[in-house]
């Protein structure tokens, strides 16, 4: 970037002379525009008209030092006017002002035009220099001879071969600017003109190109004498002022980036930035980068509490400074038929073992997220491969020569002002563009074009960074039938990675001054007590890049102090005891017994508990329960009776003293009428009164649904009084052959023969009377009172 000041002191000296007398033909426009829009024109200043058939017109191509084109023109120019020569390719307003076309037109920026007078061989007019190559065009004012148009200055009456004097002698329009084709005005030969001189002092840096076209590369007062707006000499005095650009090369190493002047590079490459120096002129800085990624705070496992006296296993890190596996390294967005294929190429950073963890969705045109769209399907991936998601098939094959991995449907549905989102599990790893702006008019747009990743990019954790990426510029594939065609091609399938080898050192100190392992594994070196290591993963470039530190903290745990609890530590046989224990997370206890669950104790026993505490460390202890055994208790068997019995006292129970309990029992008697028909369980307890202890035995009663008076009578037996005191008389149909009484312990305790039968002796109480006739045995219940 040059800065040039002129500073200008105009002196205007007396005294007047002729000007320059018109003497031959000289070119008095050039277009070069767009496409074939290109034409010259030549101009007679003369005062007579001139046969053209005296002159040829030449065009040397790209430095050339020979002809590689000329024209011979025809007619005769009248005084004052002008032969138009334009391309056979030109818009019809060229077209119309052209007197003949010619393929001289097919010039170039770069290619000299001269006219040579045949019969003087002399070269009278030229526009570029012959025998050199500017590359794009030569520069004319604030134009140039490529993508101008220009005119003639109104003053110039005759041609120069010297081309550096020709450059000041146009002046310049716009491109494609023809108003003026077919009509020339000049200043009229012979007008008195009045010579001028100035003084100018520039200041330059590295070079300076004076008014007369020529160039000074040092300070120092120069003369240079041009044309005036009359056509006489202006002398201009030039004192020149050089200063100088300066240049500096940096070479830096930086972790993940660096800022240079404002600027913030994150890839490892060589950077020009062009700024001005002290004295106003380019400084021109170029940046030999080389950046190293810091890798990510290191992700240890391994078992981090134990207990005292056990020996401690490794540490280890799994997949130091890794990245997830899976990247978008490029988009595209072409033009076939309906704006297709639209594209999306993913890169397999490392092995994935189920692909269906990942998918992706676009946000259209600055609408924020819509989520995941797209799910790949379960299969693996191999590290290095590429996978593309296209629209549709059949245009990803005519575009680019081979078929797309899957056909994504809306989601690969991208225009070039989408933003893409990669998700693994659900969560955001990558993303392309911004989900909340369109990127219409934005830098990273790819509207008919493409964006790539930049080698060795890794997700970005859904964190866009532009200079991760190359982009063709929108329009880019414009009307292309294929990618492979194309001038700027989508450069699919060249994103590549390598991994960044990260090494990883153990420290037991925060300050990482006391170094104590390295490597993936690490085993703890105490057995007691505890310890925090500092884990740190280093990526070693030009750079040394450290990640945070990772704290682990290693304890040895005492044993749980474990105290074994009973609800009661003596009881009586049978009874309940609830054993817990305390001090520690989890309890086990011995001889089948749960913690905090009651059992019925049966003997006297010592209970051992184990507790385990939240580190796995463990602690035991004991309590004995102390059991009595319960007296030994007895009850006799329990008779049938009849409903409609009466209430009779319970008997049976052993040693006496006892209580009898149960369905229709109360102050020892059982009430047939209150327990109703069935079977019900008697028990009799006795109170050990030395001991404190109870014993218990059950027995069951049965309850009958017993016919009345009546139906006995039409059974033909009779028995009653029911209950009696004395004598119980028994009548029947049939003769009687025996009749017994007999206890509830089934023991005959009275007989006799005839229809009656004494049971004055007898303790009161339930008996069965069994009869025997010769119609059968017949067996009754009664109380004796």
């Amino acid at each position: 970037m040059k800065k040039i000041v002129h500073l200008l002191a105009f002196v205007l000296l007396a005294g007047s002379t002729q000007a320059q007398q018109c003497t031959d033909l000289f070119f008095s426009e050039y277009e070069e525009g767009s496409s074939s829009n290109k034409a010259f024109e030549i101009y007679n200043p003369t005062a007579a008209g001139i046969d053209l058939s005296d002159y040829v017109i030449y065009r040397n191509n790209n430095g050339a030092t020979t002809p590689s084109d000329s024209l011979f023109p025809v007619g005769i120019l009248a005084a004052g006017d002008v032969f138009v020569v334009g391309n056979p390719g030109a818009n019809a307003a060229i077209l119309a002002q052209s007197d003949t076309t010619h393929t001289m037109t097919f010039y170039n920026g770069d290619d000299a035009l001269y006219m040579v007078k045949i019969s003087t061989g002399d070269t009278l007019d030229v526009i570029g220099e012959i025998g050199v190559d500017p590359g794009t065009g030569w520069t004319v004012g604030s134009g140039a001879t490529n993508n101008f148009t220009l005119i003639r200055m109104a003053n110039i009456q005759q041609g120069t071969n010297n081309w550096t004097v020709g450059t000041t002698q146009w002046n310049v329009f716009p491109i494609d600017m023809t108003d003026s084709l077919g009509a020339h005005y000049m200043i009229a030969c012979g007008a008195p003109c009045t010579p001028t001189s100035s003084t100018i002092t520039p200041i330059a840096c590295d070079t300076y190109t004076a008014p007369d076209g020529m160039v000074y590369t040092s300070s120092g007062s120069y003369t240079a004498v041009i044309p005036n707006a009359q056509g006489c000499d202006s002398t201009i005095t030039v004192n020149l002022t050089i200063n100088t650009a300066t240049t500096n090369t940096i070479t830096q190493a930086a972790c993940d980036s660096f800022a240079l002047n404002g600027t913030t590079y994150t890839f490892s490459g060589t950077y020009t930035q062009t700024l001005t120096n002290a004295v106003g002129c380019d400084s021109i800085i170029t940046l030999n980068l080389d950046i190293t990624a810091t890798p990510a705070a290191p992700v240890v496992s391994g078992t981090l509490e134990y207990c005292d006296g056990d020996t401690p296993t490794a540490l280890t890190v799994a997949g130091a400074g890794a990245v997830d596996s899976l990247i978008i390294s490029g988009v595209m967005d072409a033009t076939l038929p309906g704006g297709l294929p639209k594209v999306i190429e993913f890169y397999v950073l490392a092995d994935i073992p189920d692909l269906s963890a990942y998918g992706f969705g676009s946000a259209n045109n600055g609408g924020g997220s819509d989520g995941e769209e797209y799910t790949f399907p379960a299969v693996s991936a191999m590290a290095g491969t590429y996978i593309h998601v296209a629209t549709d098939s059949t245009n990803f094959n005519t575009f680019l020569g081979f078929f797309p991995d899957y056909v994504g449907g809306t989601a690969g549905n991208v225009n070039g002002d989408d933003a893409i989102e990669l998700f693994h599990n659900g969560a955001v790893i990558d993303v392309f563009g911004d989900i909340n702006v369109d990127g219409t008019g934005q830098p990273w747009e790819y509207l008919d074009g493409w964006a790539y990743r930049k080698d060795n990019a890794v997700p970005n954790g859904g964190t866009f960074i532009i200079g991760e990426w190359d982009f063709s510029g929108p329009n880019a594939l414009d009307n292309q039938p294929t990618n492979a065609g194309a001038p700027n091609p989508f450069p699919i399938q060249t994103f590549s990675y390598t991994a960044q080898n990260s090494t990883i050192n153990w420290y037991d100190n925060a300050g990482l001054t006391n170094m104590v392992g390295t490597g993936n594994s690490f085993i703890p070196g105490i057995t007691s007590g505890s310890i925090s290591y500092y884990v740190t993963a280093t990526n070693a470039g030009t750079s040394t890049c450290v990640s945070t530190a990772t704290q682990v903290d290693v304890n040895f745990n005492a044993p749980p102090a474990v105290t074994a609890n009973a609800s009661a530590t003596d009881v009586c046989e049978g009874e309940n005891v609830t054993l817990t224990g305390s001090g520690a997370a989890t309890y086990t206890w011995d001889n089948g017994v749960t913690d905090g669950v009651a059992f019925a104790a049966t003997a006297t026993t010592t209970y051992n508990v184990t507790g385990t505490d939240q580190f796995g460390c463990t602690g035991t202890d004991a309590v004995a329960i102390t059991v009595t055994p319960a007296p030994a208790t007895t009850l006799a068997a329990q008779p049938t009776v009849c409903d409609s019995d009466a209430a009779f006292t319970l008997s049976g129970g052993s040693p006496a003293g006892g209580t009898y309990s149960g369905t229709g029992v109360s102050n020892g008697e059982f009430d047939p009428s209150v327990a109703g028909i069935g079977t019900f369980t008697i028990t009799y307890s006795y109170l050990d009164t030395q001991s404190g202890c109870t014993g218990t035995a059950t027995a069951d009663l049965i309850v009958n649904d017993c016919a009345s008076i009546a139906e006995l009578e039409a059974d033909g037996i009779l028995v009653f009084p029911n209950p009696t005191a004395d004598v119980l008389n028994v009548q029947t149909v049939s003769e009687i052959k025996t009749i017994e009484v007999v206890d509830l312990s089934g023991m005959i305790v009275a007989n006799g023969t005839d229809n009656s039968v004494s049971v004055l002796n007898l303790a009161p109480g339930m008996y069965v009377i069994n009869v025997t006739t010769e119609a059968g045995l017949f067996t009754k219940t009664f109380v004796k009172k």
